[in-house]
């Protein structure tokens, strides 16, 4: 979420990050989340939500979502501001 932010995105967010709400549900199309799996909170919050993968990717809450390399993540409605693709932080 706060790669997002970085990029002039602006994230919806009502729980302030405790996986509690499932605003921030992403559909991580690439990259490689070993190294971050879903806290239990988390895998109870997804269980919940409507929204199912489109691009048979792995949801994740973005709040939760702490990568140690490159993601790319797909959130209907969110496109990044004119001129913007990649997240420099």
């Amino acid at each position: 979420m706060r790669a997002a932010q970085a990029m002039g995105i602006r994230w919806p967010n009502v729980c302030n990050g405790q996986a509690q709400c499932g605003v921030c549900a992403v559909e991580v199309v690439l990259g490689d989340l070993s190294s971050c799996p879903p806290t239990l909170r988390e895998q109870q919050m997804l269980g919940r939500l409507a929204q199912k993968p489109l691009m048979a990717g792995a949801m994740r809450l973005a709040c939760q979502l702490c990568p140690k390399s490159a993601l790319t993540v797909q959130r209907m409605g969110v496109r990044a501001p004119a001129g913007r693709t990649e997240c420099d932080e």
